[in-house]
């Protein structure tokens, strides 16, 4: 546990919206602050990005926001607008996974309506070949199912430098600004993959559905939720023993459901349809595919 939980703990239990304590007090809640505390206005800044201020994070996530008076030696905390607008907490919002943020694309695509959700005003999300969606749409689709309520506009903001293009992003997906032209990125190609689709646009639209915005986070979060780590399906190799954490860049996600023959234009794919391989049993699996064809 952190040792400025407590201090958050002390401001989840207080009724009042504006709470002033000493730092001689938050010294006995959190056994001491460090010197930079006192030295440095920096300290109690609101942090709302993924950097070491755990403290500030801490006071965010319980509906504070903080500024100091140093000379004085007294921190003034106030509930956060955003809890007063009924915005979420940030250790919430952050229960969105890759997954989720997947699957909601793909509810959007095929036509689900995002009930309550504007059209976006000043960014685009990036889906399959080049369809834009709202950004606020997607995330508020992946946060109801994440979070398992109704989760409406005013529950969270959108735009950068939020959690909501945060974890966008880390799902895999590009955002854009509105008047940004979209440009379909081209298929990085390999010696051997160039081979295999050579006058073969079905081999072709095989590897871009592998290669889909997002897909491979999907799979490699519901995989590890269900087996608690990444192997491959094929050869049963644990590239984590091996390598450590890195080892997981060894995994790749394979279409497998699907053959390439019954593939059509606007299908679309589903996580049990594929499958995570090493990188060796993929390559394998690809040859094999080129030979069938």
């Amino acid at each position: 546990m952190s040792k400025y939980a407590p201090l958050a703990e002390f401001l989840r239990r207080q009724s009042a919206n504006v709470v002033e304590i000493t730092f001689q007090e938050i010294d006995r809640l959190v056994g001491g602050l460090p010197p930079s505390a006192r030295d440095h206005d920096a300290w109690w800044a609101n942090s709302r990005s993924r950097d070491s201020h755990t403290w500030a994070h801490l006071w965010i996530a319980a509906g504070w926001e903080c500024t100091a008076d140093r000379q004085r030696a007294i921190a003034v905390f106030r509930r956060s607008n955003e809890v007063a607008l009924g915005r979420l907490p940030l250790n919430d919002l952050r229960k969105v996974t890759s997954e989720h943020i997947w699957s909601a694309v793909q509810a959007l695509l095929i036509g689900q309506a995002a009930d309550g959700y504007a059209p976006s005003t000043d960014y685009d999300l990036i889906a399959d070949d080049g369809v834009r969606l709202a950004p606020k749409q997607v995330f508020g689709l992946a946060a109801t199912s994440a979070l398992g309520f109704k989760v409406t506009p005013a529950h969270f903001t959108a735009g950068r430098d939020t959690v909501c293009f945060e974890l966008l992003e880390e799902a895999g997906y590009r955002i854009i600004a509105k008047k940004e032209e979209v440009s379909v990125l081209a298929l990085p190609l390999e010696a051997e993959e160039r081979h295999w689709v050579e006058g073969s646009p079905r081999l072709v639209f095989h590897l871009r559905r592998e290669r889909a915005p997002g897909l491979s986070k999907a799979k490699k979060t519901a995989f590890i939720r269900k087996h608690g780590k990444l192997f491959c399906e094929k050869c049963f190799l644990d590239p984590a023993e091996l390598y450590g954490d890195v080892g997981e860049a060894c995994i790749e996600v394979h279409h497998h459901s699907t053959q390439i023959a019954e593939m059509k234009e606007g299908h679309m794919t589903n996580l049990e349809h594929l499958q995570c391989l090493c990188a060796n049993c993929h390559r394998v699996e690809h040859r094999q595919l080129r030979q069938a064809s």
